[in-house]
């Protein structure tokens, strides 16, 4: 089947000691029919994406070059300074 060392002897024991495969799985609480991921997303979760990532897209650009700018003037030029005054301070 899979080519494994161990796969002949296997088969030799299953057929030796009447041995039959099991499901996936049993009881009432078992999936009927296993199915692919993709079959778990609806028309809903893909809308839902769309409408996540236009609005998102949109405060991106309405805002981001804002927040850049912010970002950009916050940090220091020279951060060993920074650090160094602070450490004096601590002194």
């Amino acid at each position: 089947m899979d080519g494994l060392p161990g796969t002949k002897n296997a088969q030799l024991t299953m057929k030796a000691e009447n041995i039959t495969p099991l499901k996936k799985m049993v009881g009432p609480l078992a999936p009927k029919h296993y199915g692919y991921p993709s079959a778990r997303f609806g028309a809903e979760h893909l809308l839902l994406v769309a409408v996540v990532s236009v609005l998102s897209t949109y405060l991106l650009l309405l805002y981001g070059a804002q927040i850049a700018s912010a970002l950009v003037a916050g940090l220091p030029a020279d951060a060993k300074a920074v650090i160094a005054e602070s450490l004096e301070k601590l002194r």
